[in-house]
């Protein structure tokens, strides 16, 4: 059996989650990724802290879950 695929477009969709006040991993070190890959997208949560998944819990949750949602949507046959 021979398989050919040929892939016209690349889709990579990235979602970058910063918290405000987070001193480790800080804000501007986000911005600095989302300037740099083209159609990425930025959260950031406040007000929040390095465990930003904990301390705005449905924030959090609801910034994965959109993303999941627009991954599973844009990887469906229909869609590609």
């Amino acid at each position: 059996m021979i398989v050919i695929y040929c892939q016209v477009s690349l889709f990579i969709y990235l979602k970058i989650i910063s918290a405000n006040k987070d001193h480790v991993t800080v804000t501007s070190a986000s911005r600095y990724v989302q300037d740099r890959i083209e159609g990425s997208k930025l959260v950031v949560l406040a007000p929040s802290g390095h465990m930003s998944m904990l301390e705005q819990h449905q924030e959090f949750v609801e910034a994965v879950a959109s993303f999941a949602r627009k991954c599973s949507h844009s990887s469906s046959p229909a869609n590609t």
